[in-house]
């Protein structure tokens, strides 16, 4: 009897494992939208079999999807289409079953589709087997937690874009001390340029969260596989611009568990068999950002009776102490002060709003305010309140738009416009020079009026005795940047703190 109970065990374990859904592989024979031939395994699809009204669910689902037609009748492991459209720009196509359980079917497409011209794609399917319906997240994630997405997956793609822009710039640095041809460094100047615009929050380079476009609903791809969600986000570019995009396609991985606070009943049942996982390691839960920049900055607040504001959009900023105001009345000085943050809203468009938060930092300092900036968590740079060592600095002429900085041991620095360019709208580095010494900054781009002005201050942030900047790097929108002498790095007189590019938005409480 025991031997008899064991083999009925281990049948009925092997009968639970075995996918209750089977999927059959269909080759197209026909044409395609452009009359040409598709030849063997060109266009492959998934055909489900299995419990009949879900599997026809799923199957209509699929070809509605993909060819927007009705499910045809395979025969012998054929299908064919009957629309005049042929595959509808679908050239080659081919899939991949990535889960295929008790609970979920996921289907992952890759392929071609020609229009005007002729692009990759890739998409997935998820349907919950019980149902055949086909899941959407918001269905599976509670609001909050699709707000969580979204702001995970943009923060890790632009992490990934600030991983190559620090790479460019280096590359820039060093096409100009080794006299590169002007189309090399052009073509390094135009991957900068389109790397800041891909960032996430418009065109800036740097972890200061602003005004973005965003997307109506959530706007992504995803994938369902057995232990973990793939969020996916398509390429910044264009396809006229593809070739600039070295981020590309970007996936975020992340385990169910992580995301158990975040799910829905439905969702909880569904990828972690109804049980409450505690949120260990979560990569969705608030945690202190760790990209590269030391400093929160920002440049252009406006003075009401109540504090200085500023409306960005972005990632959270945190309420709380830790701010320090740079203002300059007869001495440049630093300032405790405390931000609160409210919700707002902003257009980035004439009639179009989206969500926004409003700084607010108090107390108001006296004097001019030049910068408002918070150290990292893990940043070196450690600030006190008082009177700040401030350099002079002036115009050398209007011919040469040199600007020499006075340093305390008698000696001056240069910071000098360089053209390496045809292009008349801008600057196209900034060069420091002191005792000998040079290096390539970003350039400066021109406005529509004569006024130039790149320096925005100099001194001893830092308290390290050596020269500190904050640089404009535009003369038709915010475009801020500052450079500390405690984050040179080998051969460098200064490096990056922290930036802020965007243009200002219209703020509408």
């Amino acid at each position: 009897m025991r031997i008899l109970l064991f083999l009925v065990l281990f049948v009925m374990k092997n009968v639970w494992a075995t996918p209750l859904f089977t999927i059959e592989s269909l080759n197209y024979r026909g044409s395609n939208s452009f009359g040409g031939a598709v030849t063997e395994g060109q266009i492959t699809m998934p055909f489900v079999h299995g419990s009949d009204g879900v599997a026809a669910a799923i199957n209509e689902q699929l070809f509605q999807g993909q060819f927007d037609v009705p499910v045809p009748v395979p025969a012998n492991g054929y299908f064919t289409l009957s629309t005049e459209e042929g595959t509808g720009g679908v050239h080659s196509q081919s899939f991949i079953v990535t889960r295929n359980d008790d609970h979920i079917l996921t289907i992952l497409f890759d392929g071609e589709g020609c229009g005007a011209y002729c692009e990759n794609f890739s998409t997935s399917y998820s349907f919950d087997l019980k149902t055949g319906k086909l899941l959407e997240l918001g269905a599976l994630f509670t609001a909050e937690g699709m707000n969580r997405l979204e702001q995970q997956l943009q923060k890790a793609k632009r992490a990934e874009y600030r991983k190559v822009l620090a790479t460019l710039l280096q590359n820039l640095q060093v096409a100009y001390q080794q006299r590169e041809q002007p189309d090399s460094i052009n073509d390094i100047q135009q991957r900068i340029s389109f790397n800041r615009e891909c960032i996430g929050e418009g065109i800036h380079n740097d972890r200061t969260p602003r005004i973005k476009e965003a997307p109506h609903g959530f706007a992504y791809d995803f994938q369902l596989n057995e232990k973990t969600l793939l969020l996916k986000s398509g390429r910044c570019s264009n396809h006229a611009m593809r070739a600039l995009d070295d981020v590309g396609d970007y996936t975020l991985e992340m385990p169910y568990a992580s995301l158990s606070p975040y799910l829905t009943d439905y969702g909880r049942q569904l990828l972690l068999n109804g049980q409450s996982v505690p949120m260990v390691n979560s990569n969705v839960r608030e945690t202190e950002d760790t990209n590269d920049d030391a400093v929160l900055f920002f440049t252009t607040p406006t003075a009401t009776s109540t504090g200085l504001e500023q409306v960005v959009g972005g990632d959270l900023v945190p309420s709380g102490n830790g701010w320090w105001i740079l203002a300059c009345d007869k001495d440049c000085a630093l300032y405790a002060a405390t931000l609160q943050v409210s919700e707002t809203t902003a257009s980035v468009r004439s009639d179009e709003q989206i969500p926004a938060q409003k700084l607010q930092w108090m107390p108001v300092p006296p004097g001019q305010v030049v910068a408002i900036l918070k150290p990292a968590a893990n940043s070196q740079l450690h600030l006190k309140a008082g009177v700040l060592k401030t350099m002079d600095f002036s115009m050398q002429s209007s011919d040469t738009m040199n600007i020499i900085i006075t340093l305390d041991n008698g000696q001056i620095a240069l910071l000098v416009p360089r053209v390496m360019s045809d292009a008349v709208d801008q600057i196209d580095r900034l060069e420091l020079r002191i005792d000998g010494k040079r290096q390539a900054l970003p350039g400066y781009e021109l406005s529509e009026t004569d006024e130039v002005q790149f320096l925005s201050w100099a001194g001893d942030l830092d308290d390290d005795g050596k020269l500190d900047l904050i640089i404009s790097h535009s003369g038709q929108q915010v475009d801020d940047a500052l450079y500390l002498s405690s984050l040179a790095q080998q051969g460098e007189l200064v490096g990056l703190a922290g930036s802020i590019r965007y243009e200002q938005p219209d703020r509408r409480d």
